[in-house]
Parts: structure tokens; sequence; C-alpha cells
């Protein structure tokens, strides 16, 4: 061995990756990471057939790609194999052949490349990948990416929701496509601007007809670049039943203002916590119902006359432990400090685990101030009787 053969020697000792040289189909340099990972010792390697440590079922393989680089055809200068080790152990390997002289005779450098933590990763990849398509696949929601609005994928229920085919939609302008004109460009900006938050459209389907869609997007990695993945919920029934709601929630205002009194329903606690008063609020208290609601200017707690609130409290508080609804009658304070006789009838509602109060009250002051005029001419009249008699 002469001495540019020694420093090649050291200089292949000194890569991390396995290095061996090739002449005649045979082993003639090896390196010491090469031993080490391959198990074997330089003195079982060299002179040995470069196959030695192939996987048998990669050894057929390897040989044609070495004839084909000996006989100088076409070949990928890297290509992946399986290497096995003198204990059995694979590793998944990429394999790279360069053709050099050695000892003054064509032979070939080879650096092999131990990929298995790439196998590993790409592994979970795909079965990351599998996953997403099972889980998208499985849902209700139609799920989509586009790029620009270019639709690159979308599951089933997608397509199920807008009645098209895969290749009728795949490569098309969504926007476009599955769009009402009157919303497309709401989502274009939305687009632009990456809204993250969920927004209602009007969605058009292959056949012409629409639906209200809610759509929830957001910007992702996917195969390199940056991409839109949305999801879509037909909520045509819940906007139906959400308008079906407020028009009867309108009729019970109507019906509740020409009613005389109010109806409400606040937290069972003896700051009585308004959630719910209907218009009526307003002639019975004079207060608007959203100054009371959640307390927000005052409490209707403060709004009995002082003389009765302790009295209202525990006389509430006795139905409720009887499982009763609760009647009473007292005297309020109203917003311009008007006395007024009420008349309140409710009872207690559980709500998980929140007790609520809901009744209705009505004035009856006409009514206490009728009664005290009877009772003081009904005591006239008993004293002119008794002083006659």
């Amino acid at each position: 061995m002469n001495y540019s053969e020694i420093d090649y020697k050291k200089l292949i000792n000194a890569m991390k990756d396995p290095v061996f040289v090739i002449q005649d189909g045979k082993i003639v340099m090896v390196n010491s990471t090469l031993c080490k990972i391959s198990e074997y010792s330089e003195v079982e390697l060299l002179g040995s057939d470069f196959r030695l440590f192939i996987a048998e079922e990669k050894r057929e393989d390897a040989l044609d790609y070495y004839k084909k680089r000996v006989a100088g055809k076409d070949c990928l200068p890297v290509y992946e194999s399986l290497a096995v080790t003198k204990t059995g152990k694979t590793i998944p390997v990429d394999v790279e052949v360069i053709p050099i002289q050695f000892e003054n005779k064509p032979a070939f450098q080879v650096f092999v490349q131990d990929i298995s933590r790439y196998k590993e990763a790409l592994k979970k990849v795909q079965e990351s990948e599998e996953r997403f398509r099972f889980l998208s696949q499985s849902t209700f929601e139609g799920i989509f990416i586009h790029k620009n609005g270019i639709v690159l994928d979308c599951n089933d229920s997608f397509l199920k929701m807008y009645g098209f085919l895969k290749e009728e939609i795949v490569g098309k302008d969504m926007i476009e496509t599955v769009i009402c004109e009157s919303d497309r460009k709401k989502i274009a900006q939305n687009i632009v601007k990456k809204v993250a938050k969920p927004y209602i459209i009007r969605a058009q389907k292959k056949d012409g007809s629409s639906f209200i869609a809610e759509i929830e997007a957001r910007n992702v990695e996917y195969d390199g670049e940056e991409v839109r993945i949305a999801a879509v919920r037909d909520v045509s029934e819940r906007f139906e039943m959400q308008k079906e709601i407020e028009e009867t929630k309108r009729k019970l205002e109507t019906l509740m203002g020409n009613l005389p009194g109010m109806a409400y329903t606040c937290l069972n606690n003896p700051l009585w916590e308004m959630n719910y008063m209907s218009a009526g609020c307003k002639e019975l208290l004079g207060y608007e119902p959203e100054e009371l609601i959640n307390n927000s200017v005052t409490s209707y707690s403060e709004i009995i006359h002082d003389d009765d609130r302790e009295m209202v409290w525990d006389i509430i508080q006795a139905a409720i432990k009887k499982n009763e609804r609760f009647e009473l009658e007292y005297r309020i304070i109203t917003k311009e400090g008007k006395q007024k006789w009420v008349w309140e009838k409710g009872k207690l509602v559980q709500t998980g685990e929140q007790e609520f109060l809901e009744g209705f009250i009505n004035d009856i002051t006409l009514r206490k101030k009728t009664e005290e005029i009877l009772q003081q001419r009904e005591e006239q009249y008993r004293t002119v009787f008794n002083t006659t008699g």
C-alpha cells in the first residue's frame, strides 16, 4: 500500500457514513464506520463479495445494478436497498455509487446512508395521512382543501352535500362552483384575510339549489405549501328553527305587551338577578327591561318596599321548600318614587345546576285602594251602628 492509498484510507475512515470500495465485484477497502454498523471486521469484509451485507431479497437487484454500472449503462447514482448486519439486523439504506480509480484500475466507491429514521418518519406521516383520511371520510361535515380557491381535495361528505363527483370538483374554483353569487365577494375576502372564525354563507349545489352553510377554515401547510382547509356544515335546519323561535318570541312579546303586568325569569337569590322581563316592565315599574336584566342599573329586590322585602323572600322560599307555587301581595317603589301594590304568582324552575324563578307580577294598586275605601266605610257604618244602638 503506497502513501496515497494510506491517505485515502485515512480520509474514508474520517467519514461518518459507511464507505467501501468495490473492484471486480469484491470489497477492497472499507472504513471503520462500515465495520461498526455491519458488525463485520475489516478482515472479514476485505476480499468478500460486495453483497455480503445486503439482505438476501435485495442481492439480485444489487448485482444487476453493479453489472449495469460496469457496462456503463445509464443508472441512477443513488438507489435504495436493505442492508443486513452479521447478526441479522436489517437496515434500510440509500446507496450512492461513484466510479473511481483504485490501484490504477477501475473501481467503485460506495457510500451507504442509514435511512431508518427517515423511513420511520415517513411511516408516521403515512399513518397520519391515513388516519386523517379515515377521520375526514367518517365525519358528517364536508371537508375540503383549497389553494386560493382552487379545490385540491375533499371528503365524501362534501361531495354528498353538494352533489358533485370528485373529478367534477377537484381542480375547480370553489368560489365560482359551490358559493352563491351573493356571497362570493365575502368568502374571497375571508380567504385573503385568513379568517378562522366560523361564518355563514349561502352555498350552491350542483343542481342549482342552495342551502345555508357555516364555514370554519384555517391556513395550514400541505405538501410543502400553504393551503386552506375548511369544514362546511349545512345549518339550514338550525336557521329555520331559529326563525321559528324568533317568531314565537315576537308573538309572545306582543301577547305579553298587550297583557297588564309583567312576566319574568330570574335567578333564585335575594338579589333577584333578572334574565328576562316582558315589555310590561316599563309600565309597571317605570324601568326599561334592560335596566333590570343582570342588575345593570338596579336589582328588583331594591324596588320591593323596605318593609316587605324580607317577607317576600321568606314566603317564596317557604313555598319552594314545599315544592309548591308561590302567590303573594306586596308593595314596590317605582322609578318615579311612586308606591304600588303588586300581586305575584310564580314557581321554581331547575335548569342544570341553576335554580330560576319564573312568574307574573301585576299591578293591584287600584284594587287595594278600593278595598281600603270599602274597609273604611265598613268601619264607619259599624261605628254609626254601634252609636245608634
